[in-house]
Order: C-alpha cells, then structure tokens, then sequence
C-alpha cells in the first residue's frame, strides 16, 4: 500500500539553511582559558609569581634609592654640626668681651654658614630634602649650661673657646668619613668643606 506525502515536500527533506555536515565542519570553539580560569593549584601558582614579582620590584627601588643617596647622610651629619657651630658661636657674639674672641667667632660663624648654605643648596639639588628639626638633632645642651656658668664666673670667652674648638675638632673628623665624590659639584663642595676645616681653629 502506497502512502501518500503532502505536496511539495521531498523524502528525507533538511530545513532550509542547515547542514547535514555542520557538526564536522564547525565545530563549536571551546571556552579560551585566562590566567585563573584553571585548577586551585594553577591559581595560588600564578599569585605567588606576582607576589615575587612585585617583590622584586620594591627591592630593587629600594636599592636604587640607597645608591642615589650614598653619601648624603653624611653631608646631612655636616649640615647638623654647621648648625651647631653658627648656634654657639650666635651665643658668643652675644656676650663675649675680648675683641680677638668677637673676631674669631665671627669669622668662624661667617664660614661655617657660608658651608652650610653650601651643603644644603647641594642636598636640595639632589632632591634629599631636610627640615630644621633635623638640621638641630646635634644642638648639645650641656653646653649652654656650661656657657652660662661661665658667664657667672666671669670666664666666658675661655669657656666659649674651649667648646667651639671641641665643635669644630668634631666637625673636622666628620668631614673626612666623606666617601668618594661621584658628581663634579659634590667633588667641589667636599674640597671646599675640606680646605675650610683645616682653618677653622683658634690657634
């Protein structure tokens, strides 16, 4: 017995627009996997790389910035000692009496600014930033009492002496830990500061 199709439709007929062949000729594209898209194990893997990474990066910051300021903590030191200097030698200028010790107290002060004027204009340069806190971490107070018993004794100008020969003998000392020069100027501010030392007693 015959059976019989509707009009029009073809035995074994695909819908129109398909591919019998399409599951061999596209195949469906798996899923692109990123960076954290596999196992827990792959994950913890990948965040320890970035973890050594950035470590890496902030040592090497680190080391960087220690190089750039190589010797100018010892420079800032100087800059604290000039501090000192022009301090006491303010307070002698304002109550010494011999007219050699106004002389030499005065020209002491006169150089030690000029130096330290120097020594930051140089700091500033190379962006080492200082502040006056840190400029009077060496004030030494035991020498203003010394300077007002002294003023009470009527031996001042001796007492005032004898502490900025002690000032500048440290100063002196702590002008030759300098290490070596890398930059022109600074080869020019560590002669300067070198040559000026040596003069700076009161013999």
């Amino acid at each position: 017995m015959l059976k019989l199709m509707p009009p029009n439709q073809q035995p074994n007929q695909q819908p129109q627009g398909s591919n019998p062949y399409d599951f061999i000729l596209n195949p469906s594209a798996p899923p692109k996997k990123g960076p954290f898209n596999g196992s827990k194990h792959t994950k913890l893997i990948s965040v320890a790389f970035i973890g050594i990474i950035l470590v890496v990066v902030m040592i090497g910051i680190s080391v960087i910035t220690s190089l750039g300021n190589k010797n100018y903590n010892s420079l800032l030191e100087l800059a604290q000692r000039q501090t000192e200097i022009v301090r006491i030698a303010d307070l002698g200028l304002a109550n010494a009496r011999d007219p050699s010790t106004v002389t030499y107290v005065s020209t002491l002060r006169n150089v030690t600014l000029s130096e330290k004027t120097s020594t930051l204009a140089f700091l500033a340069k190379k962006k080492f930033k200082v502040n006056d806190k840190q400029l009077a971490l060496k004030k030494d107070a035991s020498i203003d009492k010394d300077l007002t018993s002294a003023k009470q004794d009527n031996n001042y100008d001796a007492v005032l002496l004898e502490k900025l020969d002690g000032l500048v003998t440290s100063y002196q000392k702590a002008e030759k830990t300098l290490g070596n020069s890398e930059s022109a100027s600074e080869k020019t501010l560590v002669t300067t500061l070198a040559d000026n030392a040596k003069v700076l007693t009161a013999d």
